[in-house]
């Protein structure tokens, strides 16, 4: 009882997805594979329940599951173990009024139903962690750079950890380091430690302070978390993860990575050849591991030899956190061996699925030999991941391609934010559209646009 109150109240549990009650969204069948399966098991038992043949016990042991599931999400394959025996015995009672063959198509039934959850749930895992069965695994998801560099502090360093990747650093450095707060809570933090954590990256100061207070000689913060955000000007990055950073004080006097980018989606600086005529880039993992060999393709696609980048791009099953990113290089590897149609089918396929990945190729000249179509789907892709959040020059990208297509609903939409938001490029999208539109409004909008843009501002 104890256990289960700690999961279900306090401030730290209210912080914690898996520690939340379901909502009623999670609880959609058809949204959630682990409550379909829930589902499932516990419409068989309420049957047999009503026809008297679920044993006291295992109705209770039902009820408990279904109150822990409905305590926290992290409960879920507890509440399916404790259910399954009532199913069990209510599919057994259901099954003996039945003839043979009705008996028979209940079972296929059944068994389809409980397959179909096991699908959704394996089809999530796939997508989340990368293909499975196989024997390369998805190595980039854990922090193992930031491990090989933190085995070089002194034993008993503290060291900033966030939630995600804390507990298992504390479980590799077998206590070398002291890590902070992090999953096993509340087991071993309570409310006030939970609170910290969150507070102490919500900016730089209030980082500095709590760095001052705790003695914390690194950080290693998820890369696209608000901790990042608070570091990313303050200390310097020396280690690079798909999904983590690892920073270290300016005191250390360690210097910054050149075209390295620390927080975000993307590793590797748009300025990369001009920021890194060493090649150090890649040493920001270790020497062999898939994240360096991506840094190295990545770099070598965009300033170097494409036959040392072929060489050194790991699969994007082996780096799988970071298969957006990988896919884009192949295509950048395509477009410089003048592969067009492949790299058109590869672009299309990434907008759909990870657009934000194509960040440098819609900035780059590399985007014009592609056709005006894939031209239009990578941009359309980042436009619609970033909303109104859109940049600027993504959006007059994107109503020059319009404008070329002669699709003046589009070059509309996107030229006259982008001229709201003060890109000179769209100029000529709003002449072509007050001279040649259809709609005498859109002309006179454009002209207007055109005119508020190019007038000087004081």
């Amino acid at each position: 009882v104890s256990y289960v109150l700690a999961h279900s109240g306090g401030d730290a549990t209210a912080h914690i997805l898996d520690m939340k009650p379901p909502t009623v969204a999670a609880m959609a069948p058809l949204a959630s594979s682990a409550f379909a399966g829930l589902a499932l098991l516990g419409t068989v038992a309420v049957v047999g329940a009503l026809r008297g043949a679920v044993s006291f016990v295992h109705w209770t042991t039902a009820l408990l599951g279904v109150a822990l599931y409905l305590t926290a999400h992290r409960f879920a394959g507890t509440a399916a173990l404790l259910v399954a025996p009532a199913a069990i015995q209510g599919f057994v009672e259901l099954s003996r009024g039945m003839s043979g063959l009705t008996r028979r198509s209940g079972r296929i039934a059944l068994g389809l139903l409980a397959a179909l959850a096991l699908f959704a749930s394996v089809r999530s895992l796939h997508r989340e962690r990368g293909p499975l069965f196989e024997a390369v695994g998805d190595s980039a998801y854990h922090p193992t750079s930031a491990r090989e560099r933190l085995r070089r502090f002194p034993k008993g360093t503290n060291v900033f950890t966030d939630y995600r990747g804390g507990a298992e650093l504390a479980f590799w450095l077998d206590g070398r380091v002291r890590t902070f707060v992090d999953g096993r809570t509340p087991l071993y933090f309570d409310d006030t430690d939970m609170a910290i954590a969150r507070d102490a990256t919500l900016d730089t100061a209030r980082f500095m302070r709590a760095a001052e207070r705790y003695g914390w000689r690194a950080a290693v913060v998820e890369r696209t978390g608000s901790a990042c955000a608070a570091l990313e000007h303050a200390w310097v990055p020396v280690a690079a993860d798909a999904l983590y950073t690892t920073f270290v004080p300016p005191t250390d006097g360690e210097l910054p990575i050149p075209g390295f980018v620390p927080c975000g989606p993307e590793l590797v600086a748009p300025n990369v050849c001009e920021a890194d005529p060493g090649w150090v880039l890649r040493t920001a993992a270790p020497d062999g591991s898939p994240v360096a060999g991506y840094l190295a393709a990545a770099e070598q696609t965009r300033c170097g030899d494409i036959a040392l980048a072929e060489g050194t791009l790991p699969s994007p099953r082996a780096l799988w956190s970071l298969r957006g990113p990988v896919h884009a290089v192949e295509v950048l590897l395509h477009i410089r061996r003048h592969e067009i149609e492949r790299a058109q089918e590869l672009a299309e396929a990434l907008a759909r699925s990870e657009p934000m990945s194509l960040m440098y190729l819609a900035a780059s000249p590399a985007l014009d030999a592609l056709p005006l179509a894939a031209q239009r789907s990578v941009l359309e892709g980042i436009a619609a991941q970033m909303d109104d959040e859109t940049l600027p020059w993504v959006r007059s990208q994107l109503a020059i391609v319009c404008a070329a297509q002669g699709d003046a609903s589009c070059a509309k939409f996107h030229a006259f934010r982008a001229a709201l938001a003060g890109d000179p490029a769209v100029t000529r999208v709003l002449e072509w559209l007050a001279q040649t539109a259809g709609d005498p409004r859109t002309r006179a909008d454009a002209h207007a646009w055109r005119k508020t843009l190019v007038s000087p501002r004081p």
